[in-house]
C-alpha cells in the first residue's frame, strides 16, 4: 500500500477511535464523508477482495483459519490480502485526486 494511502487509513482509524462516546457508551458514528468514502471503496472492490478484507480486518479471523475455511494454503491468503489492500490503496489514491479542496 502506498505510504500516503496507508497514512490516511491509519489517521482515519485513529480519529474514529478517539471519537467522543455517545450517551450509550459507543463511539460516535463516522462522519458522512468517511461513510461515503468507505461505500465508494467497497463498491469498486471485487466481491472476493471485500470478503477477504472483511474476514481478516473486521472479523479478526486469523489467516490460518481463513486458509482452512477456503481450502487454500496460508500463503495464498496472504497474497490475496496483499493484492486486496493494494487495490484499496489504488482506489483511495484515485478518490483523493477527485476530492474537493479544503
Amino acid at each position: 500500500m502506498p505510504r500516503n494511502a496507508r497514512s490516511r487509513c491509519r489517521e482515519t482509524r485513529t480519529r474514529a477511535s478517539r471519537a467522543e462516546p455517545t450517551e450509550a457508551g459507543r463511539p460516535a458514528e463516522p462522519s458522512a464523508y468517511f461513510s461515503l468514502l468507505l461505500k465508494e471503496v467497497v463498491d469498486q472492490l471485487p466481491a472476493a477482495d471485500w470478503e477477504m478484507l472483511h474476514w481478516v480486518e473486521v472479523e479478526g479471523t486469523p489467516g490460518a483459519v481463513l486458509a482452512g475455511r477456503l481450502g487454500v494454503p496460508e500463503g495464498t491468503v496472504s497474497s490475496r490480502l496483499r493484492a486486496a489492500r493494494a487495490r484499496v490503496a489504488a482506489i483511495l489514491n484515485e478518490l483523493s485526486k477527485k476530492a474537493p479542496a479544503k
